[in-house]
């Protein structure tokens, strides 16, 4: 993992996503707060899918209800299963 600041990765962009394309991270710092973390984009589309199962989990949870079709009142016509 490497760090840099906004100014160092605006001047060398090439050589952060170079960076990126070898599996490495890259933060990214302006008056030494993190702005933004570049990942390879295996290890971002892992990281969306997780957030999402947490996300459906916390929605739904384990005691949630099976719905019976009959509870519908107004069914949706462009609904295709």
């Amino acid at each position: 993992m490497s760090s840099a600041t906004v100014e160092q990765v605006q001047k060398n962009l090439k050589t952060y996503l170079a960076e990126v394309e070898k599996g490495n991270e890259v933060l990214i710092s302006q008056d030494n707060k993190l702005v933004a973390r570049l990942v390879p984009a295996d290890r971002a589309e892992g990281d969306w899918h997780r957030f999402s199962v947490e996300g459906l989990d916390r929605a739904y949870g384990p005691k949630e209800p099976e719905y019976d079709a009959g509870l519908i009142k107004e069914a949706n016509p462009e609904y295709k299963p």
